[in-house]
């Protein structure tokens, strides 16, 4: 595995590739709609920047991987900040609220850490046009799909 591929790296994509409204709005909806996970969408696109190819059983590994950490921690506590958002008249609401949030982001940096773990125990195969997001979603989210591609490119030439 290259040193280019690390935990920092990938965070910093993340942060980057998502602070986009339209990639934030695809990826909760697959989240919410259709039981995927952003953190593997992220690295399965991250992949796809660094032209690595990611066999089907290696994401399955990466899937397994994760699930037990995302059920026990992740999505409890998205549940917690989305209920909360329900009884905004408490009187600490708001730093309870922030406190959440960041609880989570914390989360969601520890499963790219597990993510990362996995991956780097992986011979992956390089190629230019790597589409490692086909592994992972439904033919019928295809179009948001080439949306999310189109704007990895952008972001790799404004990189440049």
């Amino acid at each position: 595995m290259p040193n280019s591929i690390n935990s920092a790296t990938f965070w910093q994509f993340s942060l980057k590739f998502y602070s986009d409204s339209k990639v934030a709005e695809t990826l909760l909806h697959w989240q919410n709609h259709h039981h995927k996970n952003v953190n593997v969408c992220l690295l399965l696109l991250y992949l796809n920047q660094q032209h690595f190819e990611l066999s089907s059983s290696h994401l399955t590994e990466l899937i397994n991987t994760l699930g037990p950490f995302n059920l026990t921690f992740t999505q409890p506590l998205r549940t917690l900040r989305i209920q909360l958002k329900q009884h905004s008249d408490l009187p600490h609401y708001q730093a309870m609220r922030t406190q959440l949030l960041a609880t989570e982001l914390q989360f969601e940096q520890q499963e790219q850490q597990l993510l990362i773990d996995k991956l780097i125990e992986f011979k992956l195969g390089s190629t230019s046009t790597p589409d490692n997001l086909s592994l992972y979603i439904n033919k019928d989210l295809q179009c948001a799909k080439t949306d999310l591609n189109q704007t990895l490119l952008q972001l790799k030439q404004s990189a440049e």
